[in-house]
């Protein structure tokens, strides 16, 4: 039976890219493929194995050691005594030394040019004469190689760039180990970057191959992940390694027959020309995008905000989910891709400013700018709670009313030209308005500095501590006094935020069947999502709605409504 199956290998997969990689090869090919995890220690393997098991996925494990001919003749024996050939390659697996490493750099090129190069030339010579009609190869490269070209001198990059046989490609990587040995990288024009080095032989390699390899429909190409959190990366990076297999799987999947892409290198599914790229950056490609952010996004409104936001924007936006919890976040990304959008994932505790301002350097550097951003994120006690009322206004304000303040602070700066803020707000601060002492109803309806807001928000929180919150006139409702917050905030920042047609409104999404109303409320978190998105998404050059609190798409004013109910 083994012979009929269909075989995909992905290396370097026991963690990672890789890992995720197997998980997606394996949900989208079914039974009737055989998709290998393969790792240097079996006892990893067999965990990686255990782990995607729980995942719901059945793929098959063998050691791989692509440093080791040995192991690699074993696999490809293997292969070929049980399924007589090989479908799909992944090429995934791959070292990088630290930014810190003390390592002398004829080390490093050795080193990296052994595994990244060499060994994956190891794995292509004993497993291509497997390949069987319309497989598929694909390695795992970066546009760090852009990078080494870009900083390579003018006489090389020239050599660079014209079409070479896979024998040159070769030599050339062998005169760079060479070159670093005897301390002259530079005098031959070569950038001091192993790893970019290395991973200029892995396209260059790609290019050759796909020029050379003759079969029937034999596909190669390479890709870049992206900047994933990973070991490599020292969990630096902001893209999921769900993210990160996106662009592998793609190519891994390709159709038979496909005219393009073929020898090519993609990022994000686009194709990457091999050319000196003036003011090149790893992010270049995605500062031509839009930029929205919802935060508290792994469920509830806000996954349903990112779904809509995601149709209604399509590919020429970065839509993202934001989550405190990275595990969240991935399953929350795994499920919209499911339901056919494609957001994207940064993790994000708003109750954190070093989370916070990694979120903003983040935007600042990959896309330079931001074009949407719903605050979503937010906390309420039950009805039932026994927490002390002072501990409950405390909590409450300081994240719904202070974070969702330390968001606006840290990302206003970034909003472009017809940007969008929105607040989720809630018609509860109608009601905590309509239960306040007419002294302070009167203040409250009164135009406020966002500075006033504070101090007011600050004051409640001490009368709370201090038990003398109705004395002072307030309600005894903290999550409608923070929402009170966010709603004069939201009226402050309309007057004060200057800007090319930015556009700041709040809004109430009703009463939504979410965990933060224990499942009771009649509306869907895609009813609820509907306001919201509407206000994300108003039209360049609207006159209204700005600065205005939303319902159901229409203005509720704000002011003191005798008998007011939330229907």
């Amino acid at each position: 039976m083994s012979s009929a199956l269909k075989v995909a290998v992905v290396t370097g997969s026991n963690k990672g890219i890789g890992f995720a990689i197997v998980e997606h090869l394996c949900k989208q090919l079914g039974s009737s493929w055989a998709v290998y995890v393969t790792s240097r220690d079996e006892a990893r393997g067999a965990d990686a194995l255990s782990q995607l098991k729980q995942r719901g996925v059945e793929p098959r494990f063998h050691q791989l050691d692509i440093d080791s001919q040995e192991s690699v003749d074993r696999l490809a024996a293997y292969l070929k005594g049980t399924y007589g050939g090989l479908d799909i390659l992944v090429n995934n697996a791959g070292i990088a030394y630290k930014g810190d490493s003390t390592a002398p750099f004829a080390e490093q090129a050795e080193v990296t040019i052994a595994t990244n190069f060499w060994s994956t030339l190891r794995i292509c010579d004993a497993l291509f004469p497997l390949l069987r009609p319309h497989a598929r190869v694909v390695h795992l490269c970066s546009s760090v190689s852009d990078m080494a070209l870009n900083k390579a001198s003018p006489e090389l990059q020239k050599k660079l760039t014209q079409p070479m046989s896979l024998d040159e490609v070769k030599q050339l990587m062998s005169d760079f180990v060479a070159r670093a040995k005897a301390g002259t990288v530079q005098e031959a024009g070569w950038p001091q970057t192993a790893y970019g080095v290395s991973k200029v032989g892995v396209r260059l390699m790609t290019y050759a191959q796909a020029r050379e390899v003759k079969g029937d429909d034999i596909v190669i190409n390479c890709c870049c992940p992206g900047y994933v959190d990973t070991d490599m990366s020292s969990h630096k990076g902001p893209k999921t390694i769900y993210e990160g297999a996106d662009t592998p799987v793609y190519l891994a999947t390709l159709p038979p027959g496909i005219k393009e892409p073929i020898g090519e290198h993609l990022y994000e599914r686009k194709v990457v020309p091999w050319a000196v790229k003036p003011d090149f950056k790893f992010v270049a490609m995605a500062s031509a995008l839009k930029v929205a952010v919802v935060t508290g996004s792994n469920k509830g409104i806000g996954f349903a905000i990112v779904e809509q936001l995601c149709k209604q924007l399509g590919s020429s936006w970065a839509v993202y989910v934001t989550s405190r919890d990275k595990a969240r976040g991935a399953d929350a990304l795994r499920q919209l891709k499911e339901r056919g959008a494609e957001p994207r994932f940064h993790q994000l505790d708003i109750d954190s400013q070093e989370s916070v301002d990694r979120l903003a350097a983040y935007l600042k550097g990959t896309y330079g700018g931001l074009d949407i951003l719903v605050n979503n994120a937010a906390i309420a006690y039950k009805g039932d709670s026994t927490a002390p009322f002072a501990e409950q206004a405390e909590v409450t304000i300081a994240t719904n009313f202070w974070s969702t303040l330390r968001i606006c602070d840290a990302l206003f700066p970034l909003l472009r030209p017809h940007a969008r803020v929105v607040h989720l707000c809630s018609s509860v601060s109608d009601m905590a308005l309509n239960k306040a002492s007419p002294e302070l109803q009167k203040k409250l309806t009164q135009p406020m500095s966002l500075d006033e807001v504070k101090q007011l928000m600050s004051d409640f929180v001490a009368r709370a501590k201090a038990g003398t919150v109705q004395e002072a006139g307030w309600p005894q409702t903290a999550y409608g006094v923070s929402k009170v917050g966010v709603r004069l905030m939201t009226y402050a920042q309309a007057r004060d935020v200057k800007g090319d047609d930015i556009v700041i409104n709040c809004c109430c999404p009703g009463y939504v069947d979410t965990d933060m109303t224990s499942h009771k409320g009649p509306k869907t978190i895609y009813e609820g999502a509907d306001t919201p998105v509407y206000l994300a998404t108003l039209p360049p050059g609207v006159k209204q709605p700005i600065g205005e609190h939303l319902y159901e798409r229409k203005v509720v004013p704000w002011a003191v409504k005798p008998g007011f109910t939330i229907a």
